[in-house]
C-alpha cells in the first residue's frame, strides 16, 4: 500500500512513505493508493502572504496562486479516488483567509479542495471522552488514540460519523465514494513530528484500518498477496494497470477540452452576453494580459485595473445602460474616489456591449475612441476588446489605453479583423 502524506510533519524514516509533499508544490498522486492530507500545515504560509492581518487577506497575486494550486489538488483527490484509492484529512482548527476573485474578496477555507463536498469545521467545545463507532473505527481510535488530538468538530461532513464527542459532536467521518472512500479524522497530537514510535503507531493502524474497510480496488489487502501472484494474476494486474493508464489520459484529454470551452464560451459574453457577466469576462482579459484586477469596493459593476503608472476604471455598458449625465458623474465620482484611495491617476475606460443583442453585422459602427462628457475617459467596443484577448501577445494595457489616448484610427480595425478571425471557421483542407 503505497502511502502519501500532504503537509503532514511525521517522525518516519523515509522507507516508511511513498512521498512527502507540499500544498503549494503541486504534484501527481498517480502512485499513491492512501493519502494523509494536513490542510492546516497551509496555514503558516498563507499568513506570511497576507496583506493585511485584521482580518487575514492574501494580495491578488497570492490569491490567483491559492485559488489555482487548490484547484489543481482538488483534481488530484478526484482522481486518486477514482482510482480506488483513500483520501485521509485531518480536520484542522477553523480558520479562513480573505482571498480576491473578480467579484469580492470572499473566504477561502481548508475544505476548498474538497469541492463539490459540503464539509465545514467549527471549534471544539468541551474535553469530555469521545464515543467511537464501530469497527474498523473503533480499533483506530482506541489502539491509536494517544495520536490524535482533535481541535474542531464537524458541523457538516459527508458520508457517516464514526467519531463523537461527548455532546454528540462530529469529530470523524468516513464516506465510500466507490471505488475509493474519503476519511475525516482528527487533528493528529503534535509531538508525532518527534515521535517516531506514535507516528509509526499511527501508520500502521491507519493502515490495518483501510485494510479492514473491505474493498479491494487501489489497495493490497495483505501484504501476502504480491507472493502468491501467478502468471494469470500478473496479466490482470497488468491489463488493470494499461486500463487505469489509459482512463487517465482520457480523462486528463476531456478536462482540458472542457477547460478550453468553457473558457472560450467565457469570453465570448463580450460579442453577445447581455449580463454582468460581460462585466467578468472584461475584467479577466485585462487579467490574462498580466495586469493585477480586483473589483471596486462601492460599485459592483466596475473593476479596477492597476497599469504601470495609472489606473484604469473599468466599466461594461449593458444594453438600455444609457452613458447620460447621471452615468457619467457617477463614473467620475468612482474615479475621484479611486484616484484617490491609490494616489494614483485613474483613466476611465467603457466597454460598449450595449449591442450584443445584435449580430455583428447589424451593429451601428463606433469609432469614437474618446467618451465625451468626461476627461481622460474612453470608449472600446466589445467585439474590439474581444479582439484584443484574441490578439497573441498583442499590445499590453498601457499600450492600448496609450493607442486610445492618442485616437489611433487604426485600433478599431486590427482589433476588429482579430475578431473575425477568430469567428471565421476554419477552411477545408
Amino acid at each position: 500500500m503505497n502511502i502519501s502524506t500532504l503537509d503532514l510533519a511525521l517522525a518516519l524514516p523515509p522507507h516508511s512513505l511513498d512521498a512527502v509533499l507540499s500544498f503549494d508544490q503541486p504534484a501527481s498522486l498517480d502512485r499513491a493508493d492512501v493519502l494523509i492530507w494536513n490542510p492546516a500545515g497551509l496555514y503558516p504560509a498563507l499568513e506570511a502572504a497576507c496583506e493585511r492581518t485584521d482580518p487575514p487577506v492574501l494580495g491578488v497575486g497570492a490569491s490567483e496562486w491559492l485559488l489555482a494550486t487548490s484547484r489543481h489538488w482538488r483534481e488530484q483527490f478526484k482522481r486518486l479516488l477514482a482510482a480506488g484509492g483513500t483520501l485521509v484529512a485531518l480536520v484542522p482548527a477553523p480558520r479562513t483567509v480573505g482571498v480576491h476573485t473578480l467579484q469580492d474578496i470572499l473566504p477561502y477555507d481548508w475544505s476548498d479542495p474538497l469541492w463539490p463536498r459540503r464539509v465545514r469545521s467549527q471549534p471544539i467545545d468541551g474535553a469530555a471522552l469521545p464515543r467511537q463507532a464501530g469497527e474498523p473505527f473503533r480499533t483506530l481510535f482506541t489502539e491509536a488514540a494517544r495520536c490524535f488530538q482533535p481541535c474542531a468538530t464537524l458541523a457538516e461532513a459527508p458520508g457517516a460519523g464514526i467519531l463523537e464527542d461527548g455532546q454528540g459532536m462530529t469529530l470523524a467521518s468516513y464516506a465510500s465514494e466507490p471505488p475509493g472512500r474519503l476519511l475525516l479524522l482528527p487533528a493528529l497530537a503534535p509531538d508525532l513530528a518527534q515521535d517516531e514510535a506514535g507516528a509509526a503507531l499511527f501508520l500502521q493502524e491507519l493502515r490495518r484500518c483501510i485494510e479492514r474497510l473491505g474493498q479491494r480496488s487501489g489497495v493490497r489487502l495483505a501484504g501476502w498477496l504480491d507472493l502468491q501472484r501467478g502468471p494469470a494474476d500478473e496479466q490482470l494486474h497488468a491489463r488493470r494497470a494499461q486500463c487505469l493508464r489509459e482512463r487517465h489520459a482520457l480523462d486528463l484529454e476531456l478536462q482540458e477540452l472542457d477547460r478550453a470551452m468553457a473558457e472560450r464560451d467565457f469570453f465570448k459574453q463580450l460579442l453577445a452576453g447581455e449580463g454582468l457577466g460581460a462585466g467578468l469576462a472584461a475584467a479577466e482579459v485585462f487579467r490574462r494580459k498580466s495586469a493585477p484586477v480586483h473589483a471596486d469596493w462601492v460599485e459592483k459593476d466596475l473593476h479596477i485595473v492597476e497599469l504601470d503608472q495609472r489606473n484604469l476604471l473599468l466599466k461594461v455598458r449593458l444594453a438600455d445602460e444609457p452613458l447620460d449625465a447621471a452615468a457619467l458623474r457617477r463614473l467620475e465620482e468612482a474615479r475621484v474616489r479611486v484616484a484617490d484611495y491609490f494616489s494614483r491617476p485613474t483613466s476611465i475606460l467603457v466597454a460598449d456591449c450595449a449591442d450584443n443583442a445584435l449580430p455583428p453585422s447589424a451593429r451601428a459602427p463606433r469609432r469614437h475612441a474618446v467618451l465625451e462628457g468626461l476627461d481622460d475617459a474612453y470608449v472600446l467596443n466589445g467585439l474590439h476588446l474581444y479582439g484584443w484577448h484574441l490578439e497573441t501577445p498583442g499590445d499590453s494595457p498601457d499600450r492600448l489605453l496609450q493607442r486610445l489616448m492618442q485616437a489611433d484610427a487604426d485600433l478599431s480595425d486590427s482589433l476588429l479583423r482579430a475578431t473575425l478571425r477568430g469567428l471565421t471557421p476554419p477552411a477545408d483542407a
